[in-house]
C-alpha cells in the first residue's frame, strides 16, 4: 500500500471519526478511471503531389473493476490538397465501434474499425476503414499528480499516466485511397488512470 493511499485512508478514518450522530449519512463516494489510448499522424506528399494530414485518435476508458460499460471513441479525420492548392478531401470520422488491444508494459497496440466520413467538400458520406499496428520506440514515460480539497467535500484526487512513442503501421482507406502510405510522423500508446475519493457531511 503506498504513501498517498494510507494517507488517504487516515484522512478518511479521522473523518469519520470527527462525525457526529447526527452526521450518520455522510457520503463516501470512490471513482477509479483507467484509459488506454493511441494517437497517430501522417504529413507527407503523396505520389502524386498531394499534400496528405492524416491523424487517428482512439481512447477506451473504463471504471477499473467494475462492470460498466467503457467510453469508447475513435476519431479519424484526413485533409487532402493537391499540386494547385485546391482540397480534395476533408473529413473527420466517429465512432463507438471498433476492435483496439494494447499489448502489457504498452509494448505495441492494435486497432481496426470501420466507420462513416463525410467530405466536408462535396457533403457525401463514405465509408473509411481503418487497421493500424503500433510498435513502441522508446522506454515508457510516467507523469504523476494529486490534488486535494476540502470546502464543504472532502476531496482527494490522485493521477498517474504512463506513455511510450511508437511508430504506427498500417492503412487508412476511402473510396481505395490509402492516406496512410508512409511512417508516420509521430505516435503515441498511453495508459492513464484516475482516481478520486471524496467524503460529502450532511
Amino acid at each position: 500500500m503506498n504513501v498517498v493511499r494510507v494517507t488517504l485512508w487516515c484522512v478518511v478514518a479521522l473523518m469519520l471519526a470527527l462525525a457526529s450522530p447526527a452526521q450518520a449519512s455522510t457520503t463516501i463516494e470512490r471513482t477509479n478511471l483507467r484509459e488506454y489510448a493511441a494517437f497517430a499522424e501522417w504529413v507527407y506528399k503523396d505520389s502524386q503531389g498531394n499534400d496528405i494530414f492524416a491523424s487517428v485518435v482512439v481512447s477506451e476508458i473504463a471504471h477499473k473493476n467494475a462492470s460498466s460499460v467503457p467510453i469508447r471513441t475513435l476519431v479519424v479525420s484526413i485533409f487532402a490538397v493537391d499540386p494547385e492548392g485546391f482540397v480534395t478531401f476533408a473529413g473527420i470520422g466517429f465512432t463507438e465501434t471498433f476492435d483496439f488491444t494494447v499489448a502489457p508494459h504498452l509494448r505495441e497496440a492494435r486497432l481496426s474499425a470501420t466507420l462513416p466520413i463525410v467530405d466536408d467538400n462535396t457533403g457525401i458520406l463514405h465509408t473509411l476503414t481503418t487497421d493500424i499496428l503500433y510498435t513502441s520506440t522508446a522506454p515508457p514515460v510516467t507523469y504523476h499528480s494529486s490534488s486535494h480539497e476540502h470546502n464543504g467535500v472532502v476531496s482527494h484526487t490522485v493521477f498517474n499516466g504512463q506513455m511510450r512513442a511508437a511508430q504506427a503501421v498500417g492503412t487508412v482507406i476511402v473510396d481505395g485511397v490509402n492516406y496512410t502510405q508512409i511512417p508516420t510522423a509521430s505516435a503515441v500508446i498511453a495508459r492513464n488512470q484516475n482516481g478520486q475519493f471524496s467524503i460529502t457531511l450532511p
